[in-house]
């Protein structure tokens, strides 16, 4: 099971998208008894596993959507998910 739990930590690794390499570097996996975690710690990762909408704060103080999304660039589920 650890070894299961240590690969998809690898391959969420390998698959994090990479632009200045903080997401790739926040990816760890742990094994806790019967439990598994795979996690990427960067504030902004759930952003990139998951999507999200594109907003600016105007000068009214009020938050204002673009309309543009970017879509997810799953690492985690994909890691996950892959065949082992």
């Amino acid at each position: 099971f650890q070894n299961l739990v240590l690969d998809i930590g690898v391959d969420a690794e390998m698959l994090a998208p990479i632009d200045t390499g903080r997401l790739k570097q926040s990816v760890g996996a742990d094994v806790d008894g019967d439990t598994g975690y795979i996690e990427a710690t960067a504030p902004y990762a759930l952003y990139v596993e998951e999507g999200h909408r594109v907003a600016y704060r105007g000068s009214d103080g009020e938050v204002h959507y673009t309309g543009t999304v970017v879509p997810p660039q799953s690492f985690l589920k994909a890691a996950l998910y892959r065949a082992r």
